[in-house]
């Protein structure tokens, strides 16, 4: 038995690399496995807007003034700060609205959710 656990060692020994890789590859391939299966089951799938099928809905998608980012670079003059104040109050009174540990927080309505189902 000793005999065996030595030749072991030694071969694990001689190809370290090659074990060293085998191993990352299927740490990998685990890891992919969990998260797909973590974003099946928690419903993100549903949310994911680039799968093939959703054309039709992306295009329906309205993008208004709030989605649009604050740019980081440009002119700073007075007009740019009266934006991002805007902005930034706008963010604050929602945060301050919601309390700190309730679970009305992560419902549909105030994440901004459809009840109804998307269908592609």
């Amino acid at each position: 038995m000793l005999d065996k656990l030595a030749n072991i060692k030694s071969r694990l020994v001689r190809h370290q690399f090659a074990c060293f890789i085998s191993l990352c590859i299927l740490l990998a391939m685990v890891m992919t496995t969990i998260s797909l299966d973590l974003y099946r089951k928690s419903g993100a799938i549903k949310l994911d807007m680039s799968r093939p099928g959703y054309e039709k809905v992306r295009s329906k998608v309205e993008k208004s003034r709030d989605d649009q980012p604050f740019e980081s670079s440009g002119v700073l003059n007075k007009a740019a700060i009266t934006d991002f104040d805007q902005r930034m109050s706008k963010h604050r009174k929602e945060l301050k609205g919601l309390g700190n540990y309730d679970n009305a927080n992560i419902s549909d309505e105030s994440l901004g959710l459809s009840s109804s189902p998307v269908t592609p």
